[in-house]
């Protein structure tokens, strides 16, 4: 009891924090919304942002590419604008695991590809549903609402 009480007074204070960073993101003029994660990637590193933000102190969110483009090496599935499973150079802030974002559990896609990526990458992949976030914290992973943490079987 005392356990979902703590977690549902962290959810509820994400809650809070990402509709406030949402209210602060409308009120400027923001040109790195709806893009993939490669394009968006590539963009960044356009706009020579790559050394700032990974020089940065301060707490990054990204939802969806944001998310994605984090990670040191990001995957990316087959579905309607790629025709086949890659990988792509990220912004090297998270370097222990990757995500499968837009997450669906019974999407076979979605499982082939973490099964993938655990065999070829990474030791961990977190499926993150559209409710769902990892809040990563130094060494600390907390994970809130729709997330599937998958990791290597052993040998």
């Amino acid at each position: 009891m005392g356990l979902e009480k703590k977690r549902s007074a962290r959810e509820i204070i994400l809650k809070i924090a990402l509709e406030h960073c949402k209210q602060r993101l409308m009120r400027r003029r923001f040109s790195f919304c709806l893009e993939e994660p490669d394009e968006f990637f590539d963009r960044l590193k356009e706009k020579n942002l790559i050394d700032a933000i990974q020089q940065f102190n301060g707490t990054i969110i990204g939802f969806s590419a944001g998310a994605m483009v984090q990670i040191q090496d990001f995957h990316i599935i087959e579905d309607d604008l790629y025709k086949e499973y890659s990988y792509h150079e990220g912004l090297d802030l998270l370097t222990d695991f990757d995500v499968e974002v837009h997450f669906e559990k019974d999407d076979s896609t979605m499982q082939a590809s973490i099964q993938r990526c655990l065999k070829e990458k990474k030791k961990v992949v977190y499926g993150i549903g559209n409710a769902g976030a990892v809040i990563v914290e130094g060494d600390s992973i907390l994970t809130l609402g729709e997330v599937e943490k998958y990791e290597q079987q052993s040998q």
